[in-house]
């Protein structure tokens, strides 16, 4: 074969793949465009999954519509407040972002609560925490991620959300709650904490512990276990009032079980 029938047959060739390349684009476009579909469908559904395991915060009808315009942004906040001289609470995160409602987004955040003669009573902390200032150095804070909270008279509880209000000093949680206070221990699902009242209100699925105490061995008791359907912790009184389908295994000398409605 010549010289000029060879290239002939070349460019005969290579026009031949041109012309079955362009006639296969469509095809290569809707393979790729079916490509970035399902690369994004992955990413979201990733992303919801992802989301589905953080707990949101869950906000107070009047707190639905808080500023979305960011104003300062500050690594190692502390802040406190006080009022004609007296403390009132104190409040420091590793990071905060503030906004033009001067609300704050905070992360691992501590709060802690003076009383009304300006001294130390509650303490809470938490990995974030949704600040939202009131009149009267008053705040809501939701609280998210190994909340905890130590009250004034001893209290620990551990959760991990909560809407606390300073006005009342009550902390609302409804999710798994566990308590100590020296020889009592429990859990619940949901709680109220109202520490100023020095009262917890459990308010499902009861399970209580009491250990020795000098109480306790007056009564010849080493240890009771008590399940109910609900029950409040009266700090004041020492006293735990039970509802609804309550059962009680004591320790003691004389071992005994009990269980009523």
């Amino acid at each position: 074969m010549s010289g000029r029938k060879k290239r002939a047959l070349t460019e005969t060739i290579i026009k031949q793949r041109e012309y079955n390349l362009r006639a296969k684009l469509p095809q290569i476009f809707r393979y790729a465009a079916l490509g970035l579909l399902g690369i994004t469908i992955i990413a979201v559904v990733v992303g919801f999954y992802r989301s589905r395991n953080t707990t949101p915060f869950k906000l107070k009808s009047e707190h639905t519509q808080l500023s979305t315009d960011v104003v300062a942004e500050v690594t190692g906040y502390e802040r406190l407040e006080t009022d004609n001289g007296l403390s009132k609470y104190y409040v420091k995160a590793d990071y905060a972002k503030t906004f033009s409602d001067n609300h704050q987004e905070l992360e691992n955040a501590y709060f802690e609560i003076f009383d009304d003669a300006g001294n130390p009573a509650d303490k809470l902390s938490a990995q974030k925490v949704l600040y939202v200032p009131e009149e009267n150095k008053n705040f809501t804070a939701y609280m998210n991620g190994n909340v905890n909270i130590e009250s004034r008279d001893g209290l620990k509880v551990k959760t991990n959300n909560i809407t606390y209000s300073k006005s009342n000093e009550t902390a609302d949680a409804d999710e798994l709650v566990e308590f100590e206070r020296e020889n009592i221990r429990g859990k619940s699902v949901g709680a109220t904490v109202k520490m100023g009242e020095k009262r917890l209100d459990l308010l499902k699925d009861v399970e209580i512990e009491a250990f020795e105490s000098p109480e306790l061995i007056k009564s010849g008791i080493r240890y009771a276990k008590i399940n109910a359907a609900s029950a409040t912790y009266d700090q004041i009184a020492n006293k735990i009032d039970l509802n609804n389908n309550v059962a009680i295994a004591i320790d003691s000398k004389s071992k005994s079980t009990g269980k009523c409605s």
